[in-house]
Protein backbone atom coordinates (compact mmCIF):
# COMPACT_ATOMS: atom_id res chain seq x y z
CA UNK A 1 0.00 0.00 0.00
CA UNK A 2 2.77 2.40 0.89
CA UNK A 3 4.10 1.74 -2.58
CA UNK A 4 1.33 2.74 -4.62
CA UNK A 5 1.03 5.59 -1.74
CA UNK A 6 4.63 6.56 -2.83
CA UNK A 7 4.18 5.84 -6.85
CA UNK A 8 0.46 7.14 -7.53
CA UNK A 9 1.34 7.62 -11.36
CA UNK A 10 2.68 4.59 -11.85
CA UNK A 11 -0.20 2.52 -9.77
CA UNK A 12 -3.21 4.65 -11.93
CA UNK A 13 -1.10 3.89 -15.07
CA UNK A 14 -0.91 -0.11 -14.11
CA UNK A 15 -4.64 -0.10 -13.21
CA UNK A 16 -6.12 1.42 -16.68
CA UNK A 17 -3.79 -1.02 -18.61
CA UNK A 18 -5.68 -3.96 -16.97
CA UNK A 19 -8.80 -2.14 -17.50
CA UNK A 20 -8.15 -1.96 -21.07
CA UNK A 21 -6.72 -5.85 -21.41
CA UNK A 22 -10.18 -6.92 -20.15
CA UNK A 23 -12.04 -4.39 -22.15
CA UNK A 24 -9.90 -5.75 -25.16
CA UNK A 25 -10.55 -9.58 -24.27
CA UNK A 26 -14.36 -9.05 -24.48
CA UNK A 27 -14.36 -6.88 -27.99
CA UNK A 28 -11.93 -10.17 -29.02
CA UNK A 29 -14.17 -12.51 -27.69
CA UNK A 30 -17.39 -11.24 -28.81
CA UNK A 31 -16.12 -9.98 -32.09
CA UNK A 32 -15.01 -14.10 -32.44
CA UNK A 33 -18.80 -14.85 -31.53
CA UNK A 34 -20.03 -12.75 -34.12
CA UNK A 35 -17.37 -14.33 -36.77
CA UNK A 36 -18.60 -17.86 -35.62
CA UNK A 37 -22.25 -17.19 -36.33
CA UNK A 38 -21.56 -15.59 -39.49
CA UNK A 39 -19.49 -18.41 -40.54
CA UNK A 40 -21.95 -21.13 -39.74
CA UNK A 41 -24.55 -19.08 -41.91
CA UNK A 42 -22.45 -18.83 -44.40
CA UNK A 43 -21.50 -22.52 -44.77
CA UNK A 44 -25.59 -23.56 -44.09
CA UNK A 45 -26.20 -21.15 -47.35
CA UNK A 46 -22.74 -22.97 -49.17
CA UNK A 47 -25.09 -26.25 -48.27
CA UNK A 48 -28.28 -25.39 -49.52
CA UNK A 49 -27.22 -24.17 -52.74
CA UNK A 50 -25.41 -27.20 -53.37
CA UNK A 51 -28.50 -29.28 -52.39
CA UNK A 52 -30.65 -27.24 -54.75
CA UNK A 53 -27.97 -27.55 -57.44
CA UNK A 54 -27.56 -31.40 -56.98
CA UNK A 55 -31.49 -31.98 -57.12
CA UNK A 56 -33.49 -32.37 -60.32
CA UNK A 57 -34.84 -30.64 -61.56
CA UNK A 58 -32.44 -27.81 -61.38
CA UNK A 59 -33.38 -25.00 -63.81
CA UNK A 60 -30.41 -26.22 -66.64
CA UNK A 61 -31.87 -26.89 -70.28
CA UNK A 62 -31.78 -30.48 -69.59
CA UNK A 63 -34.17 -30.59 -65.98
CA UNK A 64 -35.73 -28.22 -68.56
CA UNK A 65 -36.30 -30.55 -71.57
CA UNK A 66 -37.65 -33.22 -69.27
CA UNK A 67 -40.13 -31.06 -67.46
CA UNK A 68 -41.55 -30.09 -70.80
CA UNK A 69 -41.88 -33.68 -71.68
CA UNK A 70 -43.61 -34.74 -68.35
CA UNK A 71 -46.08 -31.76 -68.70
CA UNK A 72 -46.90 -33.04 -72.65
CA UNK A 73 -47.16 -36.87 -71.11
CA UNK A 74 -49.78 -35.32 -68.17
CA UNK A 75 -51.47 -33.30 -70.87
CA UNK A 76 -51.61 -36.20 -73.50
CA UNK A 77 -53.07 -38.59 -70.43
CA UNK A 78 -55.72 -35.53 -69.35
CA UNK A 79 -56.83 -35.34 -73.11
CA UNK A 80 -57.01 -38.99 -73.62
CA UNK A 81 -58.88 -39.28 -70.14
CA UNK A 82 -61.87 -36.56 -71.99
CA UNK A 83 -62.06 -38.09 -75.15
CA UNK A 84 -62.97 -41.55 -73.16
CA UNK A 85 -65.51 -39.63 -71.45
CA UNK A 86 -67.17 -37.82 -74.56
CA UNK A 87 -67.94 -41.41 -75.75
CA UNK A 88 -70.02 -41.98 -72.98
CA UNK A 89 -72.75 -39.36 -73.71
CA UNK A 90 -75.51 -39.13 -76.24
CA UNK A 91 -74.54 -37.17 -79.22
CA UNK A 92 -75.70 -33.90 -79.99
CA UNK A 93 -77.92 -34.19 -83.41
CA UNK A 94 -79.20 -31.01 -85.61
CA UNK A 95 -83.42 -31.13 -84.96
CA UNK A 96 -86.41 -29.23 -86.28
CA UNK A 97 -88.78 -28.03 -82.68
CA UNK A 98 -91.28 -30.09 -84.97
CA UNK A 99 -89.04 -33.44 -85.67
CA UNK A 100 -88.50 -32.64 -81.29
CA UNK A 101 -92.03 -32.96 -80.94
CA UNK A 102 -92.58 -36.27 -82.81
CA UNK A 103 -89.37 -37.95 -81.01
CA UNK A 104 -90.84 -36.61 -77.74
CA UNK A 105 -93.85 -38.77 -78.49
CA UNK A 106 -92.45 -42.08 -79.36
CA UNK A 107 -90.20 -41.84 -76.22
CA UNK A 108 -93.51 -41.75 -74.46
CA UNK A 109 -94.94 -44.20 -76.08
CA UNK A 110 -91.75 -46.59 -75.95
CA UNK A 111 -91.43 -46.08 -72.37
CA UNK A 112 -94.78 -47.06 -71.57
CA UNK A 113 -94.66 -49.85 -74.11
CA UNK A 114 -91.98 -51.07 -71.80
CA UNK A 115 -93.10 -50.42 -68.27
CA UNK A 116 -96.38 -52.76 -69.51
CA UNK A 117 -94.42 -55.61 -70.65
CA UNK A 118 -92.87 -56.06 -67.69
CA UNK A 119 -94.06 -58.71 -65.34
CA UNK A 120 -95.58 -57.80 -63.05
CA UNK A 121 -95.75 -53.90 -65.21
CA UNK A 122 -94.63 -51.29 -63.91
CA UNK A 123 -97.59 -48.44 -63.07
CA UNK A 124 -96.78 -45.08 -64.32
CA UNK A 125 -98.81 -42.10 -63.97
CA UNK A 126 -101.25 -40.66 -66.33
CA UNK A 127 -100.13 -37.77 -66.89
CA UNK A 128 -96.35 -38.94 -67.61
CA UNK A 129 -94.51 -37.45 -70.15
CA UNK A 130 -90.96 -37.40 -69.63
CA UNK A 131 -91.01 -34.22 -67.82
CA UNK A 132 -91.38 -32.59 -71.15
CA UNK A 133 -95.30 -31.78 -70.45
CA UNK A 134 -95.01 -28.27 -71.98
CA UNK A 135 -93.90 -29.64 -75.33
CA UNK A 136 -97.52 -32.01 -75.72
CA UNK A 137 -98.99 -28.73 -77.22
CA UNK A 138 -96.37 -26.67 -78.47
CA UNK A 139 -93.09 -26.55 -80.02
CA UNK A 140 -89.79 -25.35 -78.45
CA UNK A 141 -87.81 -22.38 -79.51
CA UNK A 142 -85.72 -23.59 -82.78
CA UNK A 143 -82.48 -23.07 -81.33
CA UNK A 144 -83.54 -25.47 -77.79
CA UNK A 145 -84.70 -28.78 -79.96
CA UNK A 146 -81.55 -30.04 -80.52
CA UNK A 147 -80.38 -29.49 -76.97
CA UNK A 148 -83.83 -30.86 -75.88
CA UNK A 149 -83.36 -34.06 -78.26
CA UNK A 150 -80.34 -35.04 -76.67
CA UNK A 151 -81.82 -34.51 -73.45
CA UNK A 152 -84.54 -36.28 -74.76
CA UNK A 153 -82.68 -39.89 -75.12
CA UNK A 154 -80.71 -39.44 -71.54
CA UNK A 155 -83.73 -39.40 -70.05
CA UNK A 156 -85.42 -41.92 -72.16
CA UNK A 157 -82.24 -44.50 -71.11
CA UNK A 158 -82.37 -43.51 -67.45
CA UNK A 159 -86.15 -44.71 -67.50
CA UNK A 160 -85.31 -47.72 -69.44
CA UNK A 161 -82.71 -48.24 -66.82
CA UNK A 162 -84.97 -48.02 -64.19
CA UNK A 163 -87.81 -49.95 -65.55
CA UNK A 164 -85.66 -53.12 -66.18
CA UNK A 165 -84.53 -52.84 -62.58
CA UNK A 166 -88.56 -54.06 -61.45
CA UNK A 167 -90.00 -51.22 -59.40
CA UNK A 168 -93.58 -51.30 -58.39
CA UNK A 169 -94.39 -47.98 -59.75
CA UNK A 170 -92.51 -44.92 -60.95
CA UNK A 171 -94.15 -41.34 -60.14
CA UNK A 172 -93.43 -37.35 -61.69
CA UNK A 173 -90.78 -36.87 -63.45
CA UNK A 174 -89.27 -33.39 -63.25
CA UNK A 175 -86.16 -31.41 -64.55
CA UNK A 176 -83.97 -28.34 -65.03
CA UNK A 177 -84.98 -26.13 -68.31
CA UNK A 178 -81.86 -25.65 -70.96
CA UNK A 179 -80.60 -22.12 -71.26
CA UNK A 180 -81.83 -22.41 -74.79
CA UNK A 181 -85.02 -22.73 -73.70
CA UNK A 182 -85.26 -20.07 -71.10
CA UNK A 183 -83.48 -21.58 -67.78
CA UNK A 184 -81.25 -19.34 -66.06
CA UNK A 185 -78.23 -18.38 -68.36
CA UNK A 186 -75.35 -18.78 -66.93
CA UNK A 187 -73.85 -15.73 -64.89
CA UNK A 188 -70.05 -14.71 -66.06
CA UNK A 189 -67.51 -15.53 -63.28
CA UNK A 190 -66.68 -12.42 -61.00
CA UNK A 191 -62.78 -12.28 -60.49
CA UNK A 192 -61.31 -14.77 -58.31
CA UNK A 193 -64.99 -16.63 -58.42
CA UNK A 194 -65.62 -20.18 -59.40
CA UNK A 195 -66.97 -20.70 -63.25
CA UNK A 196 -70.62 -20.08 -63.06
CA UNK A 197 -72.62 -23.86 -63.88
CA UNK A 198 -72.72 -24.66 -67.54
CA UNK A 199 -71.04 -21.64 -68.36
CA UNK A 200 -68.99 -21.85 -71.64
CA UNK A 201 -65.64 -22.06 -70.40
CA UNK A 202 -67.02 -25.32 -68.53
CA UNK A 203 -65.81 -28.78 -69.46
CA UNK A 204 -68.36 -30.17 -67.68
CA UNK A 205 -71.79 -29.14 -68.95
CA UNK A 206 -74.89 -30.99 -66.74
CA UNK A 207 -78.71 -31.13 -66.43
CA UNK A 208 -81.26 -32.19 -63.32
CA UNK A 209 -83.67 -34.83 -63.22
CA UNK A 210 -85.98 -35.78 -60.99
CA UNK A 211 -86.92 -39.42 -60.61
CA UNK A 212 -89.81 -40.23 -57.73
CA UNK A 213 -90.80 -44.35 -57.77
CA UNK A 214 -91.66 -46.78 -55.06
CA UNK A 215 -89.49 -50.34 -55.32
CA UNK A 216 -88.07 -52.86 -53.14
CA UNK A 217 -84.85 -52.50 -51.55
CA UNK A 218 -82.65 -54.77 -54.32
CA UNK A 219 -84.32 -53.43 -57.13
CA UNK A 220 -83.12 -50.16 -55.76
CA UNK A 221 -79.81 -51.25 -55.75
CA UNK A 222 -79.99 -52.69 -58.95
CA UNK A 223 -81.14 -49.42 -60.67
CA UNK A 224 -78.64 -47.36 -58.73
CA UNK A 225 -75.87 -50.26 -60.05
CA UNK A 226 -77.16 -50.08 -63.72
CA UNK A 227 -77.18 -46.05 -63.78
CA UNK A 228 -73.98 -45.35 -63.07
CA UNK A 229 -72.33 -47.84 -64.94
CA UNK A 230 -73.93 -47.22 -68.60
CA UNK A 231 -71.84 -46.86 -71.39
CA UNK A 232 -74.82 -44.90 -73.20
CA UNK A 233 -74.29 -41.75 -70.79
CA UNK A 234 -72.78 -40.24 -68.21
CA UNK A 235 -75.20 -40.29 -64.71
CA UNK A 236 -74.51 -38.72 -61.74
CA UNK A 237 -77.49 -39.90 -58.53
CA UNK A 238 -77.00 -36.29 -56.70
CA UNK A 239 -79.21 -36.89 -54.39
CA UNK A 240 -81.22 -39.51 -52.76
CA UNK A 241 -83.71 -39.65 -50.16
CA UNK A 242 -85.57 -42.91 -49.32
CA UNK A 243 -88.54 -43.58 -47.32
CA UNK A 244 -89.58 -47.03 -45.88
CA UNK A 245 -93.66 -47.36 -46.74
CA UNK A 246 -93.63 -49.32 -43.80
CA UNK A 247 -92.63 -47.15 -40.31
CA UNK A 248 -94.51 -49.26 -37.94
CA UNK A 249 -94.25 -53.22 -37.26
CA UNK A 250 -97.76 -55.21 -38.38
CA UNK A 251 -100.20 -55.66 -35.52
CA UNK A 252 -101.15 -58.96 -33.91
CA UNK A 253 -103.95 -58.80 -35.85
CA UNK A 254 -102.01 -58.97 -39.21
CA UNK A 255 -100.58 -62.71 -37.72
CA UNK A 256 -103.88 -63.75 -39.33
CA UNK A 257 -103.23 -61.96 -42.87
CA UNK A 258 -102.02 -64.57 -45.42
CA UNK A 259 -100.44 -61.90 -47.67
CA UNK A 260 -97.65 -61.57 -44.57
CA UNK A 261 -97.19 -65.18 -44.36
CA UNK A 262 -94.66 -67.26 -46.22
CA UNK A 263 -95.95 -68.89 -48.66
CA UNK A 264 -94.18 -71.80 -48.56
CA UNK A 265 -94.64 -72.44 -44.53
CA UNK A 266 -97.16 -75.16 -43.23
CA UNK A 267 -100.43 -73.93 -42.22
CA UNK A 268 -100.48 -71.65 -39.22
CA UNK A 269 -96.43 -70.47 -40.44
CA UNK A 270 -94.44 -67.63 -39.42
CA UNK A 271 -95.86 -64.17 -40.04
CA UNK A 272 -92.76 -61.49 -41.21
CA UNK A 273 -91.84 -58.92 -38.93
CA UNK A 274 -89.85 -56.85 -41.53
CA UNK A 275 -89.01 -57.58 -45.95
CA UNK A 276 -92.43 -56.78 -47.05
CA UNK A 277 -92.00 -52.90 -46.85
CA UNK A 278 -90.97 -50.78 -50.12
CA UNK A 279 -89.16 -48.14 -49.96
CA UNK A 280 -90.26 -44.36 -51.58
CA UNK A 281 -87.38 -43.31 -53.80
CA UNK A 282 -86.65 -39.51 -54.80
CA UNK A 283 -83.84 -38.97 -56.40
CA UNK A 284 -82.22 -36.60 -58.47
CA UNK A 285 -79.94 -37.49 -61.03
CA UNK A 286 -77.29 -35.25 -63.33
CA UNK A 287 -76.81 -36.10 -66.63
CA UNK A 288 -73.66 -34.93 -67.87
CA UNK A 289 -71.78 -33.99 -71.33
CA UNK A 290 -68.08 -33.92 -71.42
CA UNK A 291 -67.05 -30.64 -73.87
CA UNK A 292 -64.85 -31.34 -76.68
CA UNK A 293 -61.25 -30.71 -76.44
CA UNK A 294 -59.81 -27.29 -77.38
Amino acid sequence: MDWFKQNKFIAGWLIVTLVGAGLLGFLFMSAKGAYAEASDAYTAKVGELQTMQNATPYPDEENFKKMQELQKAHQAAIDDLRKQLVKTEIPLVPMTAVKFQDELREAVKRVRARAESKSPPVAIGEKFYLGMDRYQAEPPKDEAAAPLGRLLKAMEEAMNILIDAGPDSIGEIKRELLPEEGGAPAQPPQPGAKPAKNSKDDMVQRTSMDLSFVAAEPRFRRFLNDLISSDKQFYIPKNVIVTNTSTTGPSKAAQNDPNLKDPNAPKGGVVFVVGNEKLKVDARVDIVDFAETK
